[in-house]
């Protein structure tokens, strides 16, 4: 087997919610070929992993990753989050700053925004559909106002979520990680896209003025996904801040 130029510069990919590591196969290889060995993993209740048996809070999933570092023997090493996975790398940062060479937090979920009057219109709305669409006479409608108004809420996810995985969401997306960007004190890069609709761009400048000495880099023209839109320009964004 060939060894690798960069040994000890181990790369751990996390990946978004409804994602897998698969959706990383491109970057992972990008980045194996330029000389790192990276471990892109698939969290429980994504991709080929084990569905857990209940719901799972950021913390449980830091905890997993905890886990993997230890089974496959990584001593310091970078991690890459995406999404959920910038959410469980910030928690992870906080509570195990000792395994982390380096955090990239790319369009990384985890601050939590203040209620907008859509919001709690749709809320209501929701409140009053349980009521309305009880009836029997239209009791037939209720699957669909709800997918209705889960859309127009843009929780989607949530929506196809099923089982412990809805419930997990839930506790995932109610933790506030706001407070846990100051006390970061690993290197880290911020990578997002200009136009992302999932996790807004103004996330990304919260958390690089709370993160002390934290390297923000914005890629125009590109949403939620600039991996699979703009994967080279991407790699070679992280493969320089992994040689920094």
């Amino acid at each position: 087997m060939k060894k690798l130029l960069y040994e000890d510069k181990p790369v751990v990919i996390l990946h978004g919610w409804g994602s897998s590591a698969r959706s990383f196969e491109e970057v992972r290889a990008m980045l194996v070929a330029k000389g790192f060995p990276v471990h892109a993993i698939d969290l429980p209740g994504f991709g080929d992993a084990e569905m857990p048996c209940e719901a799972l809070s950021v913390s449980d999933y830091a905890q997993f990753v905890f886990q993997f570092a230890g089974r496959e023997n990584l001593g310091p090493f970078y991690l890459l989050g995406h999404s959920l996975g910038g959410r469980i790398g910030i928690k992870f940062a906080v509570r195990h700053p000792d395994k982390l060479l380096g955090l990239i937090l790319y369009a990384a979920a985890g601050i939590k925004p203040a209620p907008t009057l859509k919001t709690k219109l749709i809320l209501l709305l929701a409140k009053m559909g349980k009521y309305v669409f009880s009836l029997p006479v239209l009791r037939y409608l209720k699957s669909i106002m709800t997918r209705a108004l889960y859309m127009l809420a843009g929780t989607r996810d949530y929506y196809r979520a099923r089982g412990v995985m809805k419930e997990t969401m839930k506790k995932v997306i109610d933790e506030d990680l706001r407070p846990l960007l100051p006390p970061i004190r690993t290197k880290t890069l911020i990578v997002w896209g200009e136009k992302d609709r999932v996790t807004p761009l103004a996330d990304a400048y919260v958390m690089a003025e709370n993160i002390a000495g934290s390297e923000l880099k914005i890629f125009k023209n590109t949403g939620h996904s600039l991996h699979k839109e703009q994967p080279e320009e991407f790699v070679d964004s992280v493969s320089s801040f992994l040689l920094s």
